[in-house]
């Protein structure tokens, strides 16, 4: 197999970003705001404001900080200043020490300590403009697809999803495992009644039980609120395009994930050690989804989108904005689209439907434009808008 390589930039733990960036990152939700005026003083910093606050409990908390921490190690941030409050559960300088194990260069900044808010954003903007010093200059490399950590998601699904960009996504995923890189996909609502194929392609009996734990334990959340997930699996959205059951709707979503060997089922906020691919168990909801990817050392995501009014929005299904640090890549199978909807997505495989093309006749482009957004061509959606939303992240327990 002819190996492809693609631009970035070394990290000293030996990770490669595809992008540069300096992230900015609150302790609490608390410092959104601190982050975001920080941030709009430099060119090449990014904040990353979330809903994350001080009354998690228990594994929530703890989560909560494993979540953050593996966000600022992710590649894609070439330098990282933690902005904290003071008085919340994990210190802005506990938050920042544990990034600083990625060996980047990490600093933190707390209200508490200087005691003014304006002062803290002044004293922060100096601290992120010598840490922008220390990342701006970097040059990149080449480097081959072992070094690829590529996340793919699914949404707005329809009859297309499953024949058609799915397809091509699973293709996607089997080449970057094949050449020694980790694919992560996740959506354990999105496993009903097709786990058996996951089940049988497990690396061992230990990973096909995770998975059906994962899957079991979601279900099992669901009855206890006495609700019936064909309230919201499949989604009127689903259903107006043509899938009528969970099961249809999973078995077109298990395509995404090629046909590698399960290598294990993660939790939100941890990541993978070896090559290969990887299941994270978690919810539907896209923001959470961003979140788990990138806290896992995604460099980019690949979004395969189905149809209908979702398919309208120019960035993503249920979130209306691009995720700071992780390029979204918007491809669509579907074409029975307007044209304003094909010309938003980055790749469009729907000749596979259209003109009876077969999947190793479209997957080459794909995989082509894969390559160009690793090295660092932009995608439509960071060309179009800097807009974003918080993050989210997948809790479990009670909100108090």
């Amino acid at each position: 197999m002819e190996e492809t390589m693609f631009e970035g930039y070394l990290r000293p733990d030996h990770s490669v970003g595809i992008r540069n960036y300096l992230g900015i990152i609150p302790t609490v939700n608390c410092c959104n705001e601190l982050t975001v005026q920080i941030a709009n003083s430099l060119e090449n910093a990014i904040p990353l404001p979330h809903i994350g606050r001080c009354v998690f409990l228990g594994k929530d908390q703890d989560r909560m900080f494993q979540l953050l921490s593996h966000i600022g190690k992710n590649p894609n941030l070439g330098a990282v200043l933690v902005v904290g409050s003071g008085c919340e559960p994990h210190s802005a300088e506990e938050l920042a020490h544990e990034i600083s194990l990625s060996k980047k260069p990490v600093d933190f900044i707390s209200l508490k300590d200087l005691g003014h808010y304006d002062l803290t954003v002044q004293k922060g903007t100096e601290i992120a403009k010598i840490l922008s010093q220390k990342i701006v200059h970097l040059k990149k490399d080449l480097f081959p697809s072992q070094y690829v950590t590529l996340a793919i998601k699914c949404g707005g699904s329809d009859t297309t999803s499953g024949i058609a960009g799915n397809i091509i996504a699973g293709m996607i995923a089997d080449n970057i495992v094949q050449k020694g890189g980790k694919v992560l996909f996740t959506e354990t609502p999105e496993l009903i009644g097709a786990e058996h194929i996951l089940v049988k392609r497990s690396k061992n009996d230990q990973v096909a039980q995770k998975l059906l734990n994962a899957v079991q334990r979601q279900e099992k959340r669901m009855l206890a609120m006495g609700v019936d997930i064909r309230r919201c699996e499949p989604t009127p959205g689903n259903i107006q395009g043509g899938l009528t059951t969970i099961e249809e709707k999973s078995l077109g979503a298990v395509a995404k994930s090629g046909h590698s060997v399960l290598m294990d089922v993660l939790e939100s906020g941890e990541k993978p050690d070896q090559p290969g691919l990887y299941f994270i168990d978690g919810p539907s909801h896209t923001t959470e989804i961003f979140s788990n990817m990138a806290a896992a050392g995604a460099q980019t995501l690949l979004f395969s989108i189905g149809g209908g009014v979702p398919a309208c929005f120019p960035i993503g299904p249920a979130h209306s904005g691009q995720f700071p640090l992780m390029p979204i890549i918007r491809m669509t199978g579907n074409p029975h689209q307007p044209q304003h909807i094909l010309d938003s997505m980055d790749i469009d495989v729907s000749s596979i439907i259209s003109e009876g093309k077969n999947y190793d006749e479209v997957f080459p482009e794909a995989i082509e434009f894969l390559n160009r957004i690793l090295s660092g061509e932009k995608t439509k959606a960071e060309k179009r808008t800097s807009y974003f939303e918080p993050m989210n992240f997948y809790f479990e327990g009670p909100l108090i």
